[in-house]
């Protein structure tokens, strides 16, 4: 089986950080990034690696990934094209077959770029007197750990995706038009991309800052936007098709919790169900564990005062084309 990241630190559960030399006395809740040793065959847990792959967080992270960063499996080694050109949003005129003769060939266009999956893990150490009167309490540790898991994960993709999109600033206030701007933003990726992107995702307080500047307003306009109160019409009237409000809130080391990102609303292309040569501008990609699973679980119990749970799981994520790329970064 192949190592994990080095144990350089541990998390505690208040989220300080712990050196390596004192995770050798673990306390209840301790989260470890999980290395190596973890992984012992001997200590793989079927029954909660068959809850994990069942399992769905309440805030419905993975949904909100799914949106961002469609999944596509892979191998461990694969190859992605990276689409940095237009051709795969051109049309054919000459596509009719001369007699005697083959139709056009289409080529795969972009830059052949070789890549791998990344083995992520966390693990934690429970110490058993504190839990031997919960019941499932290994359920419970896990559903930690995957959520923790999935939360690291939408953080990565948010970065991602704010990093490759072109930027435009804009200030949403009671003069002015969020809706405009918006239309403005699409229309301008569509004319990159040759259509317009389908997914706009609104970031930090963007989706509030919207509907205040036209709460403000008393005008028929004002009036008329501020009806479309689901993010998908709002998605629809500016030219996309699906629309999604994040507004999660991460810790990273000793900073105070906020929402990931910033104020940003990007507009973008990607479909799920799709390989790795289409031209969607994110792709999550991911490979299964050892046993073909997304999620794998394993329990060690060598101390018997002690327990140490590991998820682990494969991923990579990738934005694959820039093109049509667009974020507004809202004042």
């Amino acid at each position: 089986m192949k190592s994990l990241i080095p144990l350089v630190h541990a998390i505690a559960a208040d989220g300080s950080f712990l050196a390596a030399s004192q995770v050798g006395n673990p306390t209840n809740g301790l989260t470890a990034l999980a290395n190596a040793d973890s992984f012992n065959n001997t200590n793989f847990s079927v029954p909660l690696t068959a809850y994990a792959q069942g399992w769905r967080d309440p805030s419905k992270i993975d949904e909100i990934l799914e949106f961002l960063f469609p999944g596509v499996q892979v191998a461990n080694k694969f190859q992605w094209y990276k689409h940095d050109t237009e051709a795969d949003f051109l049309i054919d005129t000459d596509d009719a077959r001369a007699p005697g003769a083959d139709f056009k060939q289409v080529k795969a266009s972009g830059t052949i770029v070789d890549s791998s999956t990344v083995n992520k893990g966390l693990t934690m150490f429970v110490d058993m007197d504190e839990v031997r009167t919960i019941p499932n309490w290994q359920q419970l540790y896990t559903e930690r750990l995957l959520r923790r898991c999935q939360r690291n994960d939408l953080y990565s993709a948010i970065m991602l995706l704010v990093a490759g999109a072109a930027n435009a600033n804009k200030v949403w206030d009671g003069a002015s038009d969020p809706d405009n701007d918006l239309i403005t933003m699409i229309d301008d990726s569509g004319d990159a991309l040759g259509f317009n992107p389908n997914r706009v995702a609104f970031l930090g307080k963007t989706w509030n800052k919207r509907n205040l500047a036209y709460r403000v307003q008393d005008t028929a306009g004002a009036r008329a936007s501020l009806m479309l109160r689901d993010v998908n019409e709002v998605a629809g009237y500016v030219g996309a098709q699906q629309g999604m409000v994040i507004n999660n809130r991460v810790k990273i080391d000793g900073a105070a919790k906020g929402k990931i990102g910033g104020n940003y609303v990007i507009g973008f292309f990607a479909e799920a169900g799709v390989g790795p040569e289409d031209p969607s501008t994110t792709k999550r990609f991911w490979s299964p564990c050892e046993g073909g699973e997304q999620y794998r679980v394993y329990v060690d119990r060598t101390n018997p005062k002690f327990a140490k749970i590991t998820v682990e799981r494969y991923n990579r994520m990738v934005v694959t084309s820039t093109l049509g790329a667009k974020k507004l970064t809202v004042a």
